[in-house]
């Protein structure tokens, strides 16, 4: 499930090189106008083509491997403190770290982008403890975020708008930092709740975080589909469970979640490490922190990036928002509410 990559020192110096000669990112423009001259220099690399067609499996959810790590070693972090806030967009900058995991996704043959209501709609956007969110889900490094797959609620039958890929960097991290990821053989679970997780029964409930108002709901999906594939989200789940105790699917619900919880690998992160996760085949959950936030610059600080294949960009290219010259791949809620739901 798990494989392991370290920078080479050769591959280090190309990867610097093509940071240094990318104008977009020396000059320190906007993050969305680098990340489109980055993935296309990606595109040139030599010494990283093994990792390249990693990267590109997972996107294409082919092969054993559902998660690449790669370590870079100190080489690209930033002296920088955790931030206290999400910035603004037009003054969001990207790290070499982030530069980093996106000329290897560009070489991978990924389509990045991001949500306008998900971090003030940055790409690369930043996951660190709020202060005033000291009690959110998402936030807090106190509370369990539970399983889940990036975006599950746009991913229909109809219309799938959810990333192939979710990447994290790690520009900052403590002793007790771990990632955990769970690519469960689904063909273990009982027959009959198989069957149930495969009907479209269960609901998709829209967020605040999506830009959407609680309360609007898409019709039912199915949590497993083409045979092992998951679009899962736990964190919602009880606020439904009459639904699902009325039409005899919390059981299987009940063991899905105790698959996944077998199927577990915790990673211990470093800084300077990057996941390429497949979010098909593989749900991801951050656990409790064993030591709680220091909010002084030095909490562990995780910059997020979505992408799909490049074959798939046009799946989302026509949600991006209008006119957003220094923004050209976030998404605007409302457009693809509307996609979904034509």
């Amino acid at each position: 499930m798990l494989k392991t990559v370290h920078l080479s020192r050769a591959q280090k110096a190309e990867l610097s090189q093509a940071m240094s000669a990318d104008a977009a990112f020396s000059t320190g423009q906007s993050a969305g106008l680098s990340l489109v001259s980055l993935e296309t220099a990606g595109r040139g690399l030599r010494s990283v083509s093994e990792i390249g067609k990693e990267i590109e499996a997972l996107s294409r959810q082919t092969g054993e491997i559902g998660v690449l790590l790669v370590k870079t070693g100190k080489d690209f972090l930033w002296s920088t403190p955790t931030p206290s806030a999400h910035s603004a967009p037009e003054s969001h900058k990207l790290s070499p770290l982030d530069a980093v995991r996106i000329l290897l996704q560009g070489k991978g043959n990924q389509f990045g982008f991001a949500h306008k209501n998900q971090a003030n709609g940055n790409l690369c956007d930043d996951v660190m403890p709020l202060l005033e969110h000291h009690d959110t889900v998402g936030f807090s490094q106190g509370r369990s975020l539970g399983w889940h797959t990036e975006d599950a609620v746009f991913n229909r039958p109809e219309v799938d708008l959810s990333p192939d890929i979710i990447s994290l960097a790690f520009l900052r991290a403590r002793e007790d930092d771990i990632a955990s990821i769970s690519m469960p053989n689904v063909d273990d679970l009982s027959l009959a709740s198989k069957k149930a997780l495969e009907r479209e029964v269960f609901v998709a409930r829209l967020s605040l975080a999506h830009g959407a108002g609680e309360g609007r709901n898409w019709p039912m999906k199915s949590l497993i589909y083409n045979g092992s594939y998951l679009r899962v989200s736990f964190a919602r789940i009880e606020e439904d469970r009459e639904i699902y105790l009325s039409n005899g699917t919390y059981g299987a619900l009940l063991e899905l979640r105790e698959l996944l919880d077998a199927y577990c690998v915790d990673i211990k992160i470093e800084a300077g490490d990057i996941l390429f996760i497949d979010n098909k085949r593989v749900a991801h959950c951050r656990k409790p922190y064993a030591s709680p936030p220091r909010y002084n610059g030095t909490d562990r600080w995780q910059r997020r990036l979505i992408s799909v294949h490049g074959s798939r960009a046009s799946a989302v290219d026509d949600c991006f928002l209008d006119g957003a010259k220094n923004l050209p791949r976030v998404i605007d809620a409302d457009k693809a509410i509307a996609k979904m739901e034509r």
